[in-house]
């Protein structure tokens, strides 16, 4: 399973999905304290952090500065 943010530089994107209770340090390392957490990194750096479920065209919008 990847782990953490996507290797690379600039334009590279990527997904890794982290399951909590079998990844309880990489949480911590990212201070996931509640499900769902989605984080945007932007230059190896969070850059943005959505948590809670949220509907596609919220997602949308609150993403769209990323894609």
């Amino acid at each position: 399973r990847p782990e953490g943010p996507p290797p690379g530089g600039a334009g590279r994107r990527g997904a890794a999905r982290v399951t909590v209770a079998e990844q309880r340090s990489r949480a911590r390392q990212f201070d996931v304290m509640s499900i769902p957490t989605l984080i945007v990194f932007r230059d190896g750096q969070a850059a943005h952090r959505i948590v809670g479920a949220k509907g596609k065209a919220q997602l949308l919008e609150e993403l769209a500065s990323f894609i």
